[in-house]
């Protein structure tokens, strides 16, 4: 939805400001990327600018698990529950609590769970 996609972006900037403060400041050079998010890809090839070769598609959003099929696609965070996830990472350098374990007592930098533990 327009509003996952829209929580995104605002997570997406964030992240890219706190990482390349020096990049993303008055009188700093364009940036732009092709963004897409959904259940599946769906952005038309052919309105990708090209420049020796595809540009990348940041994707937020389930996608093609073979990579032949999409091969400039990069898998981003699914909106909501990951990507504020991946923000609370970047700023304050811990896991998030819901993708910590639910055993145990978690290390206080936090760690990440995996499968049976969820």
């Amino acid at each position: 939805s327009f509003i996952k996609l829209s929580n995104g972006m605002r997570h997406l900037a964030f992240m890219l400001r706190l990482q390349f403060p020096g990049r993303f400041k008055h009188g700093s050079k364009e940036f732009a990327v092709a963004i897409s998010s959904g259940d599946y890809p769906h952005v038309h090839l052919n309105k990708i600018p090209h420049v020796g070769g595809k540009a990348p598609v940041l994707h937020f959003g389930s996608i093609f698990r073979d990579e032949r099929l999409y091969p400039n696609m990069v898998a981003m965070p699914m909106p909501g529950l990951h990507i504020d996830c991946f923000t609370e990472w970047a700023h304050h350098k811990y896991v998030c609590m819901a993708l910590r374990p639910l055993t145990g007592t978690p290390s206080p930098d936090g760690e990440l769970a995996f499968g049976e533990e969820l």
